[in-house]
């Protein structure tokens, strides 16, 4: 519900303190600041701040409680055209194993450059890294992600990418081509992939997130026939 503070049950356990999240929505400062005094009296470590870009008195509010802007998160979407069904590389196949190996974990950190838990500093206790691995953890063994996709040269892995399906919308989570083999058109073929992976489950959209900041990524998924469908702002506040 927007304006309420939510506790994070599972961040908060996964990074060893308390986490809350609270959606603005047209929250002017002195309810922001009601919010954050309730998330220091619940003893809250870390409370994430939503806030629509466009939405300019959530977006003064957050300024005024000195909230960090650690994304600003864009979601693209893109159509699916059942009558267009891509060819699959012969050099991507489907991850099978319910363990991750070393260089998909590599790949998997190389993704999250601009993550937020790897941009703010106050994060101290490796929670990118022990994020990011559990991410692609959990995506091989289907606790996340009902599929990987992994493009092979030479029994190297030089990029992989998730997919996971839910109310019927598609959805990459993570997707990633190695430093040294980047301009090769292989995130192309990935995204190829699970093109048609949903066209034969009969799905109609696909979704992926970024950071307006990743300039590579936005370019890349305009030029693979995506187009912007939201943006968000993403706030740290610390105590």
């Amino acid at each position: 519900m927007a304006n309420s503070l939510e506790i994070l049950e599972w961040d908060s356990s996964f990074f060893g303190y308390p986490v809350a999240k609270v959606t603005t929505e047209k929250t002017a400062a002195d309810k922001l600041g009601m919010i954050i005094n309730e998330a220091k009296d619940k003893g809250i470590r870390l409370l994430y701040v939503f806030a629509d870009p466009g939405d300019v008195v959530s977006v003064e509010s957050a300024n005024t409680a000195t909230a960090k802007l650690v994304d600003q998160k864009i979601t693209f979407n893109m159509k699916i055209n059942p009558a267009v069904i891509p060819s699959v590389d012969d050099h991507i196949e489907e991850f099978e194993g319910n363990k991750p190996s070393e260089k998909l974990v590599d790949l998997s950190m190389q993704s999250g450059l601009y993550s937020r838990y790897k941009i703010d500093r106050e994060f101290k206790n490796n929670e990118f890294e022990r994020l990011y691995l559990a991410w692609i953890e959990n995506s091989v063994n289907k606790k996340i992600a009902d599929h990987t996709f992994v493009y092979k040269e030479d029994g190297r892995e030089l990029g992989f990418v998730t997919l996971k399906i839910k109310n019927n919308i598609g959805q990459i989570g993570l997707i990633a081509v190695d430093e040294t083999s980047r301009g090769k058109s292989i995130g192309k073929k990935l995204v190829a992939a699970v093109v048609a992976k949903l066209i034969q489950k009969n799905i109609p959209e696909l979704d992926v997130a970024t950071q307006i900041d990743n300039d590579d990524a936005c370019n890349f998924y305009k030029k693979t026939g995506f187009t912007g469908s939201k943006t968000e702002n993403i706030y740290h506040i610390w105590f």
